[in-house]
């Protein structure tokens, strides 16, 4: 079933009550109505009986629209089975870009997130600057080595620069706060680490960052298991660990954080 919101560019949250009569695989998926591959949020967990979900969307359009899906196997169509309740309200921000007293993480913040909400529909071989030109994001299909092979990496930060370059191609499958997330952590190397080169210290700052400007909990974890598959190291798996349980904190200190 399918809900369309007016949300008027505002940030906007969406408690779902969701019953279904048995055990029963749901995704719930949230868009820009006018812009529907921007996708806002996109979960999929098995729900047996009455469960909810709490859709938080720091950023919007004009409007969104919401889908909560039975995705089971054996589904002969996408309401099957499905019960839905909604209760919509403004989602409290703890920590908007106005908020941020160091003028050029706001500034950072500020483009990362009009980049991230656009990335899916900007076109690449172009390179994009923040309001004040301290950060530029140059737009690439595919991120390229050194010796010109193709790289897995939706992204890369330049140290003497601090410029960062985007895959769309690694960008199609991610949500807008996925996106963010991947932006953050590459901010983090050179302008919030004590280590530039730490990357479990990037992932830390960044995903502070990122839940104090009330992203949903679930699409971070999808942003740093989609890095993790394309280079399983020992590093990596350890940055997986702790990222985890850092996420896992975080939803028991906040119920509903989905």
């Amino acid at each position: 079933m399918k809900f369309d919101i007016k949300t008027r560019h505002s940030p906007t949250q969406v408690l779902l009550t969701v019953t279904v009569a048995t055990p029963t695989v749901v995704r719930i998926l949230a868009f820009d109505r006018d812009f529907p591959k921007t996708i806002l949020f996109d979960r999929t967990a098995l729900n047996n009986g009455s469960d909810q979900c709490l859709v938080k969307m720091p950023l919007t359009g004009k409007a969104i629209s919401l889908m909560v899906i039975n995705n089971s196997p054996s589904a002969t169509d996408n309401d099957a089975g499905i019960t839905v309740s909604k209760k919509v309200s403004k989602l409290k921000r703890e920590l908007t870009e106005s908020q941020i007293h160091d003028p050029y993480f706001r500034e950072f913040v500020k483009f990362a997130e009009q980049f991230s909400y656009n990335a899916q529909y900007l076109p690449t071989g172009k390179t994009y600057e923040s309001a004040h030109k301290h950060y530029a994001i140059k737009y690439v299909d595919t991120i390229m080595s050194k010796d010109g092979t193709p790289m897995t990496t939706p992204a890369r930060i330049k140290m003497d620069s601090g410029f960062i370059e985007f895959s769309k191609n690694r960008l199609a499958d991610m949500s807008v706060p996925a996106i963010l997330a991947v932006a953050l952590h590459e901010f983090s190397h050179n302008f919030l680490n004590t280590n530039e080169e730490s990357e479990e210290e990037a992932d830390l700052n960044s995903l502070i960052t990122y839940l104090g400007l009330g992203f949903p909990l679930v699409e971070a974890y999808k942003a740093w298991d989609n890095i993790y598959q394309y280079t399983n190291t020992e590093l990596n798996r350890q940055r997986s660990s702790k990222v985890t349980q850092l996420l896992l904190d975080y939803s028991k200190e906040f119920p509903y954080a989905a």
